[in-house]
C-alpha cells in the first residue's frame, strides 16, 4: 500500500524570479540519522528521522524539481505501508505501533531517496514484549543432599529445584518468562554472599566452608525467589562441627585442632578424621610431605613442588597452620606442655586400628603417624611413634616438639638431631605472650645479676620467661596474666670469655640478647694428684688451679689437725704440698683448700703400722651364762649393756628384763642404771678385764681386716692371731628394737664423749662400707655389746 502526501514546504517561493530563468535546480532527500533506540518499548512511540537535502543544477527541465522520497516500517517479516513525499524536507516524525504480544519482535525502517525505486534499511531494532501477555516461571526448592551434620572441613553439596507457573492478570498466549532468583549460605544467622541465578536451572552445586571456630555452627541454605529478591527464607539447615577440641584443667584450657595438617585440592586443610595421618614438615616450614612409604620427590606449599628433602629449609619462620587459616598457628611451649600433662596413660589409645594418644576428659586423639627420615626419604615408626612440632626453639634454633610412642611420652623438648620430618597439630591462634622491656639494659659484671623483665601476657594465663646462653645454660621463671613483671637471676659467668644470652618468652626468641662479661679475679680448681689413697709415708700432693691473680693460697688440712700450704699464682698454676709421714695408728684424711674455701676433694693417708697391741683382746663379746659373766664364742653375739652397767640384756627386742646377774625388771632401757660399773671387771677372776679406751680401739682398727657384708669383720693382729667381730648393731633406748643389726658391729669404749657426759664413744665397725673407726658418741642409755681388754 502506498499513500502520497502533497503539501507546501515552508520557505519555498511559488514565483520564480529572474534567477530561475537563468538556472534550474533538482533537490534529492537523503537519510541522515534517527533517535530510535535498539530496544523499543512494547508501547511503541513517535521518533524522528533526520534528513539531508542535496541540491544540484540541471539543464534538461524547464523548471526547478524535487525528487520524491519515502519510508516504510516493517514488523518481523511483514512489509509496512509506504509513506511517500514529493517535497524535500530536513526531518520527519514516524510512529512505531504498540506490540501487544507475548514475544519480542524486530522492527526495521527502510528509506528510499528515489521515489521508491531503491530501498535501504536505515534502522534495525527490537521491540519488547507486552508483559501482560506472559506467564511467569518461579523457581522453588525441592531437595538437597546436605546432611544434618557437616564435618569441620565443610564440603560440596547440591540442591534440586522445581518450577511454578504464575498467570498474569491478563491471560492470552502460553508464552513464559523465567524469573531470576538467588540463594545464600548463612552461618549462625549471618547472611553470606548472595548468588543470583539468571537462567532456569534444575540443580545448583554449592560449597560449605570449613568451620575454623571453636564452637559448632548452624548452616542455613536460604532462597529468595520473588521478582524483588527480598523474600529470603530458610529451605534447609545443618549443624557443622567445630575444628577444635578444648583441653585443660584448673581453669587453664587451650583449643587444639581435631586432626593433623594435610594438603587437599591445592590448599592446606585438616585431615577428615583424627586417626588419619597428616603431612610431614620440617620445623617452621610450609613444605608438607605426603605420608607415602617413600618420598616421591614432591612437597606441597601447598602447591606441588619438585624438591629434595635436604633442600627444604627448616626454621624458615613459616607457620603452616597460619597458612591454613589465621585462626590457627603452631602450638607454643605451654600448649605442648598441656598435651604432655593431660595424656590419658590409664587407657588404651587406639582408633580404628591406629595407635596414638588420648587425653583426659577429652576426645582429642593424636595418631602415631611415624616420621620421615630426611636422608632416606622413608616413612619410619608408623603406628609406633609420633612427633608434633611446636612454635619456637632454643638458642641454636633446634625446633620445639613433643614426642610419644607405645612405651612413653617425652615432655616438650628440642630437636637436637634435625634428621626427621614430623607432623603438625594446630591450635587456636590466641594472642601469644610477648616481651615489652627489661632492665638493666647492659650487663656490666660477671657476677650473678638480677634482670627484671616486663611482658605482655597476651591471652595466656601462664607462661615461662627464660634465658639461655651460648654455653647451654638455661634459667627460667614463671609468669602469669596477673604477674607480668618477673626477675630472673643471671648466674655468675665462670668462663674466661664473654657469654651471650638470649631471652625467650614461652620458648619463643624475643630478639633480645645480653652479653655477660668474662669472669675476673677468678680462682678455679683444676685437678690434684695422686687421687688414690696413700700409705702412712710422706708424699707430695700436686694441686693445679687456673687464676688471674698474683697470689693464691693452697693448703691441705689433715683430720689430725695438721696443715700444709703453698702459694700459687697466674704464672705458677701448680704447686706441690709436702704431706708428712703419718705416725698415728689411724688414717688421716687430707682435704684441699683453695683461697680459704674447701674444694670438696680429699685424699686418705694410711695409719702407721702397729708393731704390737698394747692390750690383749677377748676372743668374743661379753655375755651372761648360768649367772656368770663370760665371753661368747668369737662368731656369736654377746649380751647388750647400757654404758658401764652390770645389767645384761639378753632378749631383743627389749622385754623389760635385765640381769645383774639376777633378773631385774626395768620398764625401759632408760631406767637401767648406767655409768657405775665396768661390766668387764665382773668376769672371773674379777678385776682382770676392762672396757677398751677409744685409743686402744683405734690401735686395733689400724690392723688389717676383712669385712664380710652383713656378717663380721676379721682383724689380723701383729701376732698373727685373728679377732672376729660379728655384727650386732645397737638397741634403741626408746623402742628397745635393734638398729643396724646386720650392718655393723658396735661396742662401747670406756671414754665419754668430749664435752657431753650423757654420751659415750663407741666402736663402729661397718661391713657395708668396710670401715673401722670410733664414733663421736651416743646416749649412754642405748644398748650395745661389750668387748673386753686386759694388760698384756
Amino acid at each position: 500500500m502506498r499513500k502520497k502526501l502533497l503539501g507546501l514546504m515552508i520557505g519555498i517561493s511559488a514565483i520564480c524570479g529572474v534567477a530561475c530563468e537563468e538556472e534550474l535546480t533538482q533537490t534529492t532527500t537523503n537519510f541522515k540519522s534517527s533517535d530510535i533506540p535498539e530496544l523499543i518499548p512494547y508501547e511503541g512511540g513517535t521518533y524522528t528521522l533526520s534528513l539531508e537535502k542535496i541540491v544540484k543544477v540541471i539543464e534538461t527541465k524547464s523548471q526547478n524539481a524535487d525528487i520524491a522520497w519515502a519510508y516504510r516500517i516493517n514488523y518481523d517479516e511483514a512489509e509496512g505501508e509506504v509513506v511517500e513525499f514529493d517535497k524535500a524536507a530536513e526531518s520527519v516524525e514516524i510512529t512505531i505501533e504498540a506490540n501487544h504480544t507475548a514475544s519480542k519482535r524486530s522492527v526495521t525502517v527502510e528509506f528510499s531517496s528515489d521515489a521508491t525505486e531503491n530501498w535501504e534499511t536505515i534502522v534495525s531494532a527490537t521491540q519488547d514484549l507486552d508483559p501482560s501477555k506472559v506467564k511467569d516461571v518461579f523457581s522453588e526448592f525441592q531437595s538437597t543432599n546436605m546432611p544434618q551434620t557437616i564435618g569441620y572441613n565443610g564440603g560440596d553439596y547440591y540442591f534440586a529445584l522445581k518450577f511454578r507457573l504464575e498467570d498474569p492478570v491478563l491471560k492470552s498466549t502460553a508464552q513464559t518468562t523465567f524469573i531470576p532468583w538467588a540463594y545464600r549460605i548463612s552461618v549462625n544467622g549471618v547472611a553470606g554472599k548472595e548468588v543470583k541465578i539468571e537462567e532456569k536451572t534444575e540443580k545448583i552445586d554449592f560449597h560449605i566452608e570449613p568451620n575454623y571456630s571453636e564452637k559448632d555452627v548452624k548452616i542455613s541454605l536460604e532462597l529468595a525467589n520473588n521478582k524483588e529478591l527480598n523474600n529470603w527464607s530458610e529451605v534447609a539447615s545443618a549443624q557443622q562441627e567445630s575444628a577444635f577440641i578444648e583441653l585443660g584443667e584448673e581453669g587453664i584450657t587451650y583449643f587444639y585442632a581435631k586432626a593433623d595438617l594435610v594438603v587437599k585440592d591445592g590448599k592446606f586443610a585438616l585431615a577428615d578424621k583424627p586417626q588419619e595421618s597428616g603431612y610431614f614438615f620440617k620445623h617452621e616450614s610450609i613444605f608438607g610431605v605426603p605420608f607415602d612409604e617413600n618420598y616421591a620427590g614432591y612437597a606441597y606449599n601447598p602447591e606441588k613442588v619438585q624438591i629434595a628433602l635436604s633442600d627444604i629449609k627448616a626454621n624458615a619462620g613459616e607457620d603452616p597452620c597460619t597458612a591454613l587459616s589465621p585462626n590457627f598457628r603452631l602450638p607454643s611451649y605451654e600448649e605442648l606442655s598441656m598435651l604432655y600433662y593431660m595424656e590419658d596413660t590409664d587407657n588404651t589409645s587406639m582408633v580404628e586400628g591406629v595407635n596414638g594418644v588420648h587425653y583426659k576428659g577429652s576426645d582429642l586423639f593424636l595418631p602415631f603417624s611415624g616420621y620421615v627420615n630426611i636422608a632416606s626419604g622413608s616413612l619410619m615408626g608408623k603406628n609406633q611413634t609420633g612427633s608434633w612440632w611446636g612454635l619456637g626453639g632454643n638458642y641454636t634454633d633446634n625446633g620445639l616438639l613433643i614426642t610419644s610412642n607405645l612405651e612413653y611420652s617425652i615432655a616438650p623438648s628440642y630437636d637436637l638431631v634435625e634428621e626427621n620430618l614430623a607432623s603438625v597439630r594446630c591450635v587456636k591462634n590466641i594472642k601469644l605472650p610477648s616481651y615489652v622491656s627489661h632492665e638493666p639494659a647492659v650487663i656490666e659484671t660477671c657476677k650473678e645479676t638480677p634482670i627484671t623483665i616486663v611482658t605482655d601476657p597476651g591471652e595466656f594465663q601462664l607462661y615461662e620467661v627464660g634465658l639461655e646462653s651460648s654455653k647451654g645454660a638455661y634459667t627460667q621463671v614463671g609468669a602469669t596474666n596477673n604477674k607480668t613483671t618477673v626477675t630472673i637471676k643471671l648466674p655468675e659467668n665462670e668462663e674466661k670469655e664473654d657469654v651471650q644470652w638470649k631471652l625467650f618468652v614461652n620458648s619463643i626468641f624475643t630478639g633480645v640478647t645480653f652479653t655477660q662479661p668474662q669472669m675476673k679475679d677468678y680462682v678455679i680448681f683444676m685437678s690434684y694428684s695422686p687421687k688414690t689413697a696413700q700409705d702412712y709415708n710422706a708424699f707430695k700432693l700436686k694441686v693445679t688451679i687456673d687464676t688471674d691473680r698474683e697470689s693464691v693460697a693452697i693448703k691441705a688440712v689433715g683430720s689430725n689437725g695438721l696443715e700444709v700450704s703453698e702459694t700459687a699464682s697466674k704464672d705458677n698454676l701448680s704447686v706441690e704440698l709436702n704431706i708428712p709421714e703419718n705416725t698415728e695408728h689411724k688414717k688421716v684424711t687430707w682435704t684441699i683448700y683453695i683461697d680459704g674455701e674447701s674444694t670438696g676433694k680429699s685424699i686418705e693417708q694410711g695409719p702407721a703400722p702397729v708393731a704390737g697391741l698394747s692390750v690383749d683382746w677377748s676372743e668374743g663379746f661379753l655375755t651372761l651364762k648360768d649367772g656368770q659373766y663370760v665371753f661368747a664364742e668369737p662368731t656369736e653375739k654377746g649380751a647388750y649393756f647400757t654404758w658401764k652397767s652390770k645389767y645384761a640384756i639378753l632378749d631383743v627386742p627389749y622385754n623389760g628384763k635385765a640381769y645383774g646377774p639376777e633378773e631385774t625388771k626395768y620398764k625401759k632401757l632408760t631406767d637401767i642404771p648406767n655409768s657405775d660399773v665396768d661390766p668387764c671387771s665382773l668376769v672371773a677372776p674379777a678385776g682382770t678385764w676392762r672396757m677398751p679406751s677409744a685409743k686402744e680401739v683405734e690401735e686395733l682398727a689400724a690392723c688389717p681386716f676383712v669385712a664380710t657384708k652383713n656378717t663380721d669383720l676379721t682383724f689380723t693382729i701383729p701376732s698373727g692371731e685373728k679377732l672376729v667381730f660379728v655384727v650386732g648393731g645397737q638397741m634403741s633406748n626408746s623402742t628397745g628394737k635393734l638398729l643396724m643389726g646386720t650392718a655393723a658391729s658396735l661396742f662401747w669404749t670406756s671414754d665419754e664423749r668430749d664435752g657431753d657426759k650423757t654420751k659415750a664413744k663407741y666402736a663402729l665397725f661397718s661391713t657395708t662400707t668396710g670401715s673401722a673407726k670410733i664414733a663421736a658418741g651416743t646416749a649412754k642409755t642405748f644398748g650395745q655389746q661389750v668387748r673386753c681388754v686386759k694388760k698384756r
